[in-house]
């Protein structure tokens, strides 16, 4: 399933907290808050749209909230979630 990841600059659970930009994922079961994503892959075409994705830091990714159900997402999601780097 795919899950749609906003990436947070911060470690927050507020949703109006300034964030990199979005991307979306691949997952065989639901992530859940504290699961840590090894590697957080972004589209490379949300990328060349958004030059704050290009200063995602590498590394690890902390899930920051359980994925909730979406229904008007284009590319297929099913759920949303918000991660930051394991490095904040």
């Amino acid at each position: 399933m795919n899950v749609y990841i906003d990436i947070y600059k911060t470690k927050t659970n507020d949703w109006n907290t300034p964030c990199y930009g979005a991307t979306y994922m691949q997952f065989n079961k639901l992530p859940k808050k504290g699961d840590i994503i090894e590697h957080l892959f972004i589209v490379p075409e949300f990328a060349r749209n958004n030059d704050d994705l290009k200063n995602v830091p590498e590394g690890s990714f902390e899930v920051l909230s359980d994925a909730f159900p979406i229904s008007d997402n284009p590319y297929n999601c099913s759920h949303k979630i918000m991660v930051c780097s394991t490095q904040l």
